[in-house]
């Protein structure tokens, strides 16, 4: 979650793009990143995942900085 709230400058709604995210993580596994991103878009922390590019909301944002 933190490198996608860093990917999207911690604005909430700001769209991010999985490759950037998977390389801010340090990710390179595409089905092991999709398994996270299906799991934070559950916990309401990303929305929109589709297509390689989600959006981060701002309970996802409030998630990063704990």
């Amino acid at each position: 979650m933190q490198a996608a709230a860093v990917e999207g400058n911690g604005i909430s709604g700001a769209y991010v793009i999985q490759e950037h995210v998977m390389q801010q993580a340090n990710i390179v596994d595409a089905e092991h990143f999709r398994m996270i991103a299906r799991y934070l878009e559950e916990q309401g922390w990303i929305a929109d995942a589709d297509y390689g590019v989600f959006k981060v909301t701002a309970s996802g944002i409030l998630e990063a900085i704990r």
